[in-house]
């Protein structure tokens, strides 16, 4: 008995110094690496939208490039050609998909005299591809198009964009977008998918970083 009770001393746990100086070190530890985890949730979040963002304006040029071959006239499509140089904010087509109902605006701005005529079928056919083709639930995207293609897409995993200025058409001419937050591809704490990928920059003409306005 006597030889349990001088083992039972013997043994000894964690000093409350100890246990103190191990709590800071794990705090330490937290406070280095919870934000950097944080970080990569967020830039694989953006990785993601830009990538989904990319397989629509792939999706929309194959789309109008196969146009022709349905019979309807794509020549001149391309939103400067009223004589305007530079492509007007309203002058994109917006996808939006809401409980995997497609709707599809076209604006007329966009369109050739050609196209005009069968706008509502130009918007038949792409609801089509991106419902059979695409697979998003809901998200909405803008798409500008220029010289016959779509040249840059604006996406969102949501029935509608967040407040705030959003890219627009000369954003994709310049390769930058001063209204992100202090991360690119986040606006207003959300997420948004550009292609090409936008990243954070003064807009051409512009000193105070603002973007501009096409």
């Amino acid at each position: 008995m006597l030889k349990k009770l001088q083992a039972m001393k013997a043994k000894k746990g964690f000093t409350l110094v100890e246990l103190i100086v191990v709590i800071a070190i794990i705090a330490v530890l937290a406070a280095i690496l919870v934000p950097t985890m944080l970080g990569y949730v967020t830039n694989s979040r953006v990785t993601s939208a830009n990538s989904t963002a990319a397989t629509l304006k792939d999706t929309v040029n194959t789309f109008i490039a196969e146009m022709d071959t349905k019979g309807y006239p794509t020549k001149g499509l391309d939103i400067t050609r009223g004589g305007t140089s530079t492509p007007a904010d309203s002058a994109k087509w917006v996808i939006k998909v809401s409980n995997n109902a497609v709707e599809v605006t076209l604006d007329d701005s966009t369109l050739s005299a050609a196209a005009l005529n069968v706008k509502a079928a130009y918007a038949d056919e792409l609801e089509k591809v991106i419902t059979n083709d695409y697979g998003f639930k809901n998200a909405i995207a803008n798409c500008y198009i220029k010289g016959g293609k779509c040249v840059g897409v604006v996406y969102y995993a949501g029935d509608s964009f967040p407040s705030g200025t959003l890219p627009k058409g000369t954003d994709f001419d310049n390769g930058s977008f001063s209204g992100w937050d202090d991360k690119d591809g986040i606006l207003g704490g959300e997420v948004i998918g550009t292609a090409p990928a936008l990243t954070k920059g003064l807009a051409s003409g512009s000193g105070s970083g603002s973007s501009s306005t096409p």
